[in-house]
């Protein structure tokens, strides 16, 4: 039997860091639904290679990397929610929320925006998609349990 899984094999390719960050790139270009999809394949094998322990990348590089993929996946939830918003089913904001919420993302903020450097990118962007609801009719009844759930 194969002790590896195909993220450790993939982990292992010279170009995987190239890889990595050309993911997050990519979700930046999605609309949903096809941004779902991505973000479970990002949060595999991306934001490990990125954000992780392991990871090659300076710490000013993953700091810029961070805000960026907290204010898309921001941008993408918001998308969805209020009036005149595009429709998204609650399984891609899930999704979407998972995304923001992931371990690996919260302990990256954790690590390189400390409490005393004021608020990290995913606070600011949960914050910032907690209040919709107070400006937007059922914003809090679409936003809220994805957040909470991730």
């Amino acid at each position: 039997l194969a002790t590896s899984t195909p993220e450790a094999t993939l982990a292992k390719h010279e170009a995987f860091p190239e890889f990595s960050e050309a993911i997050l790139d990519e979700l930046e270009a999605m609309q949903p639904p096809t941004v779902a999809y991505w973000t479970v394949v990002a949060r595999r094998v991306a934001y490990p290679a990125l954000f992780g322990p392991s990871s090659t990348k300076d710490e000013e590089w993953q700091k810029s990397a961070l805000r960026r993929l907290c204010n898309g996946l921001q941008g993408s939830i918001s998308e969805g929610t209020g009036d005149g918003s595009q429709y998204m089913c609650k399984g891609v904001m899930v999704e979407l929320a998972a995304a923001l919420c992931d371990p690996i993302v919260a302990d990256a903020q954790q690590r390189l925006f400390p409490a005393s450097q004021g608020e990290g990118p995913l606070t600011k962007s949960a914050r910032m998609l907690l209040n919709l609801g107070e400006v937007a009719v059922a914003v809090s009844r679409a936003v809220a349990p994805p957040l909470l759930a991730a």
